[in-house]
């Protein structure tokens, strides 16, 4: 079993299987509801779970689909706003963050891995988009800078959050690219990296795919069309906030 991390600041009630005991709040939460005159027979009601600040940074890597696909420009906005959002916080708690693109025939780097807000707005004020769908290409740079990132930085707490629609239609091999998706997601996965695949097809036009490779990939799933405003920014905070504790 994995040693917590991080010095404990607080405490919470727990929202699921319990991994941390705060016996000082969960005693003092059965002495609040009983007086202690039964003596300690403490309840699942009395119990607390510590709330740890990670010394551990986060690293965020964005692999986002500028493709030609549906909702581009709204896909490009949202990733705009969030990496934005946690780039103001991100040289405190010593996080980084990043932006993977795929269109067209390749994938790159916009963004470097950074706490800079400055470089963050200036390097993915405009982004191109358009063309086909290179998702493989995507995949393996992603995992090329999260494997080259978790050897240099052992304590490194690695998030990736995936953009696409998964229906990939350029290959890296000459194969069918939605097996090599599905082989790299699997690889991905072999990484320990904690993953968020947020499926941007349209409703109307559902295959699955996306699905098929947040599975692959141990990723959690969530629809884009399904997260109302700021949800995104929520999703990856909270996925934030439960690694570092």
């Amino acid at each position: 079993m994995e040693e917590p991390r991080g010095k404990y600041i607080g405490f919470r009630i727990p929202r699921g299987k319990v991994k941390d005991i705060a016996i000082d709040a969960t005693l003092r939460a059965y002495i609040l509801r009983t007086g202690g005159r039964d003596g300690i027979r403490i309840s699942w009601q009395d119990i607390r779970e510590k709330v740890r600040e990670a010394k551990a940074s986060c690293l965020i890597l964005f692999l986002v689909d500028a493709s030609g696909s549906i909702g581009v420009e709204r896909r490009m906005e949202e990733v705009k706003g969030v990496v934005l959002a946690l780039l103001k916080d991100a040289y405190h708690k010593r996080d980084r963050v990043g932006v993977v693109v795929f269109r067209d025939k390749g994938a790159e780097v916009v963004l470097p891995f950074t706490n800079s807000p400055e470089m963050g707005k200036k390097c993915i004020e405009n982004v191109p988009t358009g063309g086909r769908t290179p998702l493989p290409h995507g995949l393996l740079l992603a995992y090329k800078l999260l494997k080259n990132e978790k050897m240099k930085h052992k304590n490194l707490i690695p998030l990736l959050v995936v953009l696409s629609d998964g229906k990939a239609n350029v290959s890296l091999t000459g194969r069918d690219p939605l097996e090599e998706a599905e082989e790299l997601s699997r690889k991905i996965k072999e990484l320990k990296v904690r993953s968020i695949f947020v499926d941007t097809e349209a409703d109307h036009l559902a295959f699955g795919y996306g699905y098929e490779l947040a599975r692959e990939m141990g990723a959690k799933y969530v629809r884009l069309d399904e997260l109302k405003e700021g949800g995104l920014l929520e999703l990856v905070e909270e996925a934030l906030w439960s690694s570092r504790v």
